[in-house]
């Protein structure tokens, strides 16, 4: 792993991910690129007037006018001054890289260009617990990229401190797991040679199509170096089992997959994605389906 990046907004929960984020990076010698992004306010030019409205984000209709961005040049010195000490004070404190980047505009967009640029291996992002729904939405961010991001992300509650990943727990559905996310999980956790425990996670009602041990047995034979064990659970909330799965165990981080999925399936499963970033107090690592890199 040489490249983090770390979004940052500058809250309490961010500033946590950060630290999180470098004590990794001081264990793996590896980059970590703090990013700060400003949204600006979307609006639309005005007939003649050449002014500019500043759009409703509940607008249902799309609007006659091409959108522009309300650039605010203070706010961006701003943005950057506070990105730039940050960095400067961090760096007094570490011996590692730390490079920042400051980025206007959609924060998915520009994670995802920064990721594809810089040869990015995991995108570290903190979150905070949802107990209401304001905290809910302050989760948002991060469960919304996970979606749509295009390699790992570690997603950091506010009270997770770092600890080397020992223990890992990787939740799937055993008839659906591929190759290309345990790859992924393998290469990213092999500098720590954790012990790995795969967790069948399967509904009450599920049928069971293809035994269990013929799909076990084709996984040890393909990762035959890695300290693998199995775990299978069946739950009607799957979302809780994990959860309470990770915390009797004690992981360090919990692996999940993000897979494409017919439309039903894909409400029910990212869904359960969803709660675990914004309900655990244990680190989840995602793990996209289509890496930029493999």
């Amino acid at each position: 792993m040489k490249t983090i990046l770390v979004p940052t907004d500058f809250s309490p929960n961010a500033d946590n991910a950060l630290q999180y984020a470098l004590n990794l990076a001081n264990h793996l010698q590896s980059k970590v690129v703090i990013l700060h992004n400003v949204d600006y306010g979307i609006g639309y030019a005005e007939t003649g007037a050449g002014n500019l409205a500043i759009s409703d984000p509940f607008l249902t209709t799309a609007p006659i006018y091409p959108p522009t961005y309300n650039q605010n040049a203070e706010l961006q010195q701003q943005s950057e001054d506070r990105l730039n000490n940050l960095a400067q004070h961090l760096r007094q404190h570490t011996s590692g890289i730390i490079e920042t980047a400051t980025v206007y505009g959609s924060l998915t967009d520009n994670l995802n260009k920064i990721v594809k640029e810089q040869h990015v291996d995991l995108v570290v992002m903190g979150t905070k617990g949802a107990t209401d729904f304001l905290e809910r939405m302050m989760g948002t961010n991060t469960a919304s990229y996970i979606k749509e991001a295009v390699c790992p992300v570690l997603a950091v509650p506010a009270k997770a401190r770092f600890n080397k990943w020992a223990k890992v727990a990787y939740a799937f559905e055993l008839e659906r797991t591929g190759t290309n996310f345990l790859k992924q999980l393998f290469a990213l956790t092999e500098p720590f040679s954790p012990a790995i425990n795969l967790i069948s996670v399967e509904y009450e009602t599920e049928l069971d199509i293809v035994p269990d041990h013929q799909i076990i047995e084709d996984i040890k034979t393909r990762f035959p170096n890695h300290n693998l064990t199995f775990t299978k659970l069946e739950s009607s909330d799957p979302t809780k089992a994990l959860e309470e799965f990770a915390l009797s165990q004690q992981m360090d981080i919990l692996a999940v997959a993000i897979v494409e999925r017919g439309f039903l399936e894909s409400l029910i499963h990212s869904s359960i994605s969803e709660k675990l970033v914004f309900h655990g107090v244990v680190p989840v690592l995602s793990l996209p389906a289509h890496p930029h890199h493999r």
